[in-house]
């Protein structure tokens, strides 16, 4: 049985599903997972709503082996993601937060010089986001005074701010790393450019990808448009696995069935 991790996100705001607000969290965690060989399976976008994001956390949370939710965690009334989540594994709410740091200020992004944070009176308002999930486990990033929450053991509740969002996943998943040995067994990338059509490598694609799909090798096919126009190749094709050797003698079959170029070898940072 295949021991690699498994992974879901779930994105809660009527603001993203508006079009209002453009999701940058997705992206940037799923970066994250790849580098950590991580298998994000399914990345969901519901709305401010109780019964949804109920749903929703406990459906992933029984299937994955971890859930990242964001949005929803503010001060005002449509802010319902520690109540909802809380309601779905059985948890009260207690002010947890709060009694880990100094009431009467708290540092927050600031409005006016982006990237920066300014210290805030604490309020009655602010004071929701300290109402975390009871039981949970709470992990303080330096510098902020809202934790990530961990419930149920897998569900990860992060707000929807993006330099919040990565500021403490930046901190938290090092240590999340080290626990679960995360890395040990990372994916790796390689890219081959063609200038032939995907109507005319479809079928040599198909082929290798049925020969190796039993070895955990994914093959994926991006045209490229304007880069063509500009002088580029009109497909870049991908090859996904573990296995370095395979990986590399898969990348080589591709290149010599559609006549296309080896790009260099993508490895994880961490």
């Amino acid at each position: 049985m295949s021991s690699t991790k498994t992974a879901a996100i779930c994105i809660i705001g009527d603001e993203i599903l508006s079009g209002k607000t453009q999701d940058t969290n997705t992206n940037w965690l799923a970066k994250q997972l790849f580098d950590l060989g991580v298998d994000l399976k399914r990345v969901e976008v519901i709305p401010d709503d109780e019964a949804d994001i109920i749903e929703t956390v406990v459906r992933m949370s029984r299937t994955y082996n971890y859930v990242f939710t964001s949005g929803g965690i503010g001060p005002t009334h449509d802010d319902i993601t520690y109540a909802s989540i809380a309601k779905a594994f059985g948890c009260t709410l207690e002010d947890r937060a709060a009694a880990e740091r100094e009431p009467a200020t708290i540092v927050a992004p600031s409005h006016t010089d982006p990237g920066s944070m300014v210290a805030m009176r604490m309020t009655s308002a602010r004071l929701r986001m300290a109402q975390l999930p009871y039981p949970s486990t709470a992990h303080f990033t330096p510098g902020l005074w809202v934790p990530l929450c961990v419930v149920n053991g897998n569900v990860h509740i992060l707000p929807g701010i993006p330099r919040l969002f990565q500021a403490m996943l930046a901190h938290y998943l090092p240590d999340l790393a080290n626990r679960d040995g995360l890395g040990t067994e990372p994916f790796y990338r390689r890219a081959i450019n063609t200038n032939r059509g995907e109507g005319d490598i479809a079928d040599a694609l198909t082929a290798i990808q049925d020969q190796y799909a039993a070895d955990g090798i994914k093959i994926g096919s991006y045209p490229t448009f304007g880069a063509f126009k500009q002088g580029g190749y009109r497909v870049c094709v991908t090859v996904v696995g573990r296995n370095v050797p395979l990986v590399d003698q898969v990348t080589q079959a591709i290149a010599e069935a559609i006549d296309g170029r080896v790009e260099p070898l993508q490895t994880p940072k961490h």
